[in-house]
């Protein structure tokens, strides 16, 4: 019987677990700390929006430059569409 009770806390101990570990009211104890830096998180925030943007242009850069550079012809699209794509 005691392995059985054993198992029924351990239950009980990882519910307990995970329903807390589902809350993130833990991290507000943060927000004193967090709020002495407001630059560096907006800057921080920034630079995240700005990486996320980046990201969701770069394929639509490569699928431009295929498409013109290869359609024009002449390698100076192609070029061209490289130096805006590293630029």
């Amino acid at each position: 019987m005691r392995a059985r009770s054993r198992r029924g806390e351990e239950t009980a101990n990882s519910d307990a677990a995970a329903e807390g570990s589902r809350s993130l009211r833990p991290l507000l104890t943060l927000k004193p700390h967090l709020l002495a830096h407001k630059s560096m998180l907006v800057m921080a925030a920034l630079a995240l929006v700005g990486s996320a943007v980046s990201m969701l242009l770069v394929p639509v850069a490569v699928r431009g430059m295929i498409d013109q550079g290869f359609a024009g012809g002449s390698g100076t699209h192609i070029n061209r569409a490289f130096g805006f794509l590293i630029a």
